[in-house]
């Protein structure tokens, strides 16, 4: 389970020689989530100093996602792993769970960030027309985007020590009794139980997380609201003097859990 929140101004440029993957699957706002997909809706509000009409590209990987201008958003299905979302704004590597929407704020004015308010990500999405179609045209431009910024972002991002191994599995103990079985992707709404920040936080910090509600109407609750669990932070990066956000990552390879506190 990852919680990240990242941004950051526009990566350095490095000239690359690059296959371009081609474009994903288009999804319209009234698609419906996919169970063995996950969607990714990328937002880009109005840019300040008329920069609307300027086309922005959103990427997978080295896969076309969407062309944004300003206050336009676009959406699209990803299988569920490890992605790097990016576009000239910032990146982010991001670990997508099948029928979750994922809402991101991208653009060279607006850094990157991944809602987690739903009512924000609502708002925006009602202030935003769909954007433009990817003809022959955009192809090509992002093709060249892909070949300059594509290697310098995926550096970045792993120097950074955003691209972080797997946990291996916890081994399964011989008596199983009284325990419970959570399906893999039963949504955990986690709280953070500490103040963090960027700026005095270190990798390698352990945390802890306050269970508020799990489980969904296909999947019922399992995991009693209160119980708590540790995490651990993975990488850390500061803001810029710049004004690019600062962010942290926080892996909570499984939810082993602690007793309720007393208080």
């Amino acid at each position: 389970m990852n919680l990240r929140r990242i941004g950051g101004p526009a990566l350095p440029v490095l000239a690359v020689s690059l296959v371009f993957a081609g474009v994903a699957d288009a999804a319209e706002v009234s698609m419906p989530v996919r169970p063995d997909q996950a969607l990714v809706y990328v937002i880009r509000p109005a840019d300040p100093g008329g920069g609307d009409m300027v086309a922005d590209y959103f990427f997978a990987g080295e896969q076309l996602l969407a062309v944004t201008k300003g206050k336009t958003h676009a959406g699209a299905y990803l299988p569920p792993g490890k992605h790097l979302l990016w576009c000239q704004g910032g990146a982010a590597l991001l670990d997508l769970v099948p029928g979750q929407t994922y809402y991101v704020v991208c653009g060279f004015f607006h850094g990157f960030s991944l809602l987690d308010d739903a009512e924000e990500a609502a708002t925006l999405m009602a202030e935003t027309k769909p954007g433009p179609a990817i003809g022959p045209s955009q192809q090509e431009k992002a093709r060249k985007r892909l070949e300059r910024f594509y290697s310098s972002t995926n550096n970045a991002i792993r120097a950074e020590g955003w691209d972080q191994p797997s946990p291996p599995p916890l081994p399964v103990p011989a008596d199983t009794s009284g325990l419970i079985l959570v399906p893999a992707y039963t949504p955990v709404v986690l709280e953070l139980m500490e103040n963090l920040s960027s700026s005095v936080t270190p990798a390698g910090e352990r945390v802890r997380f306050r269970v508020v509600s799990s489980g969904s109407a296909a999947s019922p609750a399992r995991i009693a609201p209160g119980s708590v669990a540790e995490g651990v932070v993975m990488a850390v990066r500061a803001a810029s003097k710049g004004g690019g956000a600062g962010g942290l990552a926080i892996d909570v390879p499984a939810l082993v859990l602690r007793p309720r506190d007393s208080a």
